[in-house]
């Protein structure tokens, strides 16, 4: 049954429940969240900061898209100023919506419910249903500054890939060869040290899962910055890459899993849907692949490899007495019910659990926290 002003009332409340009740323009007049669902279908996510450079940069090119779309989508700037005059000095030339700079809580939920971990990000989602379109609405809109694609709905992987792969003798094969295949998608780059080094890892892991008779491919997504270094680079490697010359498929594949840095390895099932977005720290931490294809586990220990997922978003760590070689598989049965539960809630409305899970050692409180 609909609630208060049918459909519109309903989606209207789910943007109440992420925005709040109020949102503000550059001349500080209040604008009601519930009233956005009525006029536009799609709602953008700013978060950026008026001291960073690049945020400054970005939203020049921005504000030129806005005016050409705004008739279908909304942009709500979500600031991490410091203070109220900077806050101020930031969106005073801004033509869309800002978050009230007083939601300082709803401000911090935000960005931890979207796992922000560079500004400018722009998220694009439905505003109707909250789910996410695009996670690099910056890139989209670089693809398509006319807006002429929208909404950008999310394609299915078989359809971004779509075309010629090559290897590295040059010879070439379509990306239907990938149909039934586990794939994992290499976003990589001859210029980035950890790649070089993530690289030589992963070129053993590849030999060790085709030899074990699992149908594997890996498809690199360059991120070099010239043709000949893309060649030297893939030279190296004995599987399949996005030819360099193709530039929109690269981008469109960056824009598909909302790659925001690199190396990034995302590993897919034999129907191209996502099994995890940490394939860089399986291949490190399971280097003889027994895991494979490293479906994500309620509850990891946590290491040196997987320390770096502390910083993207919300973590519970549970410490444990290292000297006490039960106490860690104890504390993960402790907790794995309650992980199984959340993930369980986030997975039926098709997102991500808000919290990652992991028991750790005393001894690695200082090292990693």
């Amino acid at each position: 049954m609909s609630g208060p002003g049918g459909p519109h009332g309903e989606a209207g409340g789910l943007l109440v429940e992420l925005l709040g009740d109020k949102l503000v323009t550059a001349e500080r007049e209040e604008v009601d969240v519930q009233s956005l669902c009525s006029r536009v279908s799609m709602v953008g996510l700013l978060f950026g900061c008026g001291m960073s450079a690049p945020c400054l940069q970005e939203l020049a090119g921005l504000t030129d898209f806005y005016r050409n779309t705004r008739d279908r989508l909304e942009i709500v700037l979500i600031s991490s100023d410091p203070d109220h005059k900077k806050w101020q000095l930031f969106i005073k030339d801004m033509p869309w919506l800002a978050l009230p700079y007083q939601e300082k809580h709803r401000k911090l939920k935000l960005w931890n419910k979207y796992r922000i971990s560079n500004i400018p990000s722009l998220i694009f989602i439905e505003a109707s249903t909250g789910k996410i379109v695009c996670r690099n609405g910056l890139l989209l809109i670089k693809d398509d500054p006319e807006g002429l694609e929208f909404p950008w709905g999310p394609k299915p992987f078989c359809e971004v890939i779509s075309g010629p792969l090559i290897r590295n003798n040059g010879q070439s094969q379509e990306s239907c060869t990938l149909e039934g295949s586990y794939v994992g998608i290499y976003f990589s780059a001859h210029w980035c040290p950890p790649c070089r080094s993530l690289t030589r890892v992963l070129v053993e892991s590849y030999r060790k899962i085709k030899e074990s008779g699992q149908k594997f491919e890996i498809v690199l997504v360059s991120a070099d910055r010239s043709e000949e270094s893309f060649k030297q680079y893939f030279s190296e490697m004995p599987w399949l890459a996005v030819p360099y010359s193709d530039e929109a498929r690269r981008s469109r594949l960056n824009r598909l899993y909302g790659i925001q840095g690199i190396p990034n390895l995302i590993i897919l099932d034999p129907k191209g849907e996502v099994i995890t977005r940490q394939g860089r720290v399986e291949v490190l931490h399971d280097v003889d692949c027994k895991e494979f294809p490293w479906h994500p586990k309620p509850v990891v220990e946590l290491t040196d490899l997987n320390a770096v997922q502390l910083n993207e978003g919300p973590c519970l760590v549970l410490f444990v007495d290292s000297e006490d070689d039960g106490e860690s598989e104890a504390a993960k049965q402790l907790i794995q019910p309650i992980a199984e539960k959340i993930i369980a809630q986030y997975k039926a409305k098709d997102e991500e659990a808000p919290l990652l899970f992991f028991v750790a050692g005393e001894d690695d409180a200082c090292s990693h926290c």
